[in-house]
């Protein structure tokens, strides 16, 4: 499905994360993103769900850390966005050597340095960009669209914390459900 996204080495992503506070029980992050590529017709969506300690940030979060796993190496990615505070947490993790103590008070340490360690790995080239929510751009209403599938999407998106640095996370294990928890302590 990627191969015909290999071409032009160059992406867009069209990403929206939204949290759903309305139910009693269960509240859940809708994630989903929709990729594009200039010289390629059919588009690649997804949506999906995260749970544990829920933000509209943190969905946002999750979406682009979806969205990049997907990336082939080396890629340019443009990534379009409606949350200025996820714009302002990627420029700090990305053009900032931080140490891990001050990584631990950015909220949301574990996905970002998931999505940081994606970047690496594949050598991607990322830059985010703002949209403005629900501004007529075909491409982020449609990211926008997928919002409601993400509630109810089977799709869900957790950490692996096998896959972290012991020293940036601890888990919350009140009922033996081994949350990360990725918030400043």
């Amino acid at each position: 499905m990627l191969d015909s996204f290999s071409l032009d080495n160059i992406i867009e992503i069209y990403t929206d994360g939204a949290c759903n506070l309305n139910q009693r029980q269960d509240i859940t992050m809708g994630i989903r993103w929709h990729m594009t590529q200039p010289s390629t017709p059919s588009p690649i969506t997804f949506s999906g769900f995260c749970k544990h300690f829920p933000s509209s940030t943190k969905a946002e979060a999750y979406t682009i850390c979806t969205a990049l796993l997907i990336c082939l190496p080396r890629t340019k990615v443009n990534i379009y966005t409606d949350s200025l505070c996820c714009i302002n947490t990627f420029q700090t993790i990305t053009q900032r050597l931080i140490i891990p103590r001050r990584q631990l008070k950015i909220l949301n340490h574990n996905i970002w340095f998931i999505i940081a360690r994606i970047i690496a790995v594949n050598s991607l080239t990322v830059t985010l960009h703002r949209v403005k929510a629900h501004s007529g751009n075909v491409h982020n209403d449609k990211a926008d669209t997928l919002a409601k599938a993400g509630f109810t999407s089977t799709h869900s998106i957790e950490l692996n914390r096998k896959h972290l640095p012991n020293n940036i996370h601890f888990i919350w294990d009140q009922h033996h459900d081994n949350i990360v928890v990725d918030h400043n302590v």
